[in-house]
């Protein structure tokens, strides 16, 4: 499943009736961001516990593997609101997250892309044509 049949199929369990029944829009940015911060104070808590663990602080009641899985758990749980977030305000979040990568990358001299990737040379092509020039040249593609 790539990201945006993911954002379709957390959409629809977000609305659907047997899902939980809450439509996207019923629920201000801020609600949403509010949603988000909380899963991630939940996966700060178990990264805190974690440490402890590092460190050899007694106190935690879980074991290291289960704390690393609840930990896997809360980041997904974050990455979900994360998705309804940008939907709610209305982000084509893969399309920005390339944009964002590819000219962060540019500023900072990081030339080296894998144009094999579905859809990246087009991306590249529209958010940073000056960079997707350097790539090609690089590869001696035209």
């Amino acid at each position: 499943m790539d990201m945006k049949e993911f954002s379709e199929k957390n959409r629809e369990r977000c609305e659907h009736p047997k899902g939980f029944n809450h439509a996207l829009d019923s629920w201000s940015v801020s609600d949403w961001f509010t949603a988000l911060l909380g899963e991630l104070g939940e996966a700060a808590n178990v990264a805190k516990k974690l440490n402890r663990v590092r460190d050899g602080i007694p106190g935690n009641k879980e074991t290291e593997a289960e704390l690393k899985k609840k930990l896997e758990r809360e980041l997904a749980d974050a990455f979900i609101y994360f998705d309804l977030l940008c939907q709610r305000c209305r982000v084509d979040l893969p399309a920005a997250v390339l944009d964002t990568f590819f000219r962060k990358s540019l500023e900072i001299g990081y030339e080296s892309f894998d144009l094999s990737i579905p859809g990246s040379r087009e991306h590249l092509q529209r958010a940073c044509p000056e960079h997707l020039a350097i790539q090609l040249n690089r590869k001696g593609k035209p």
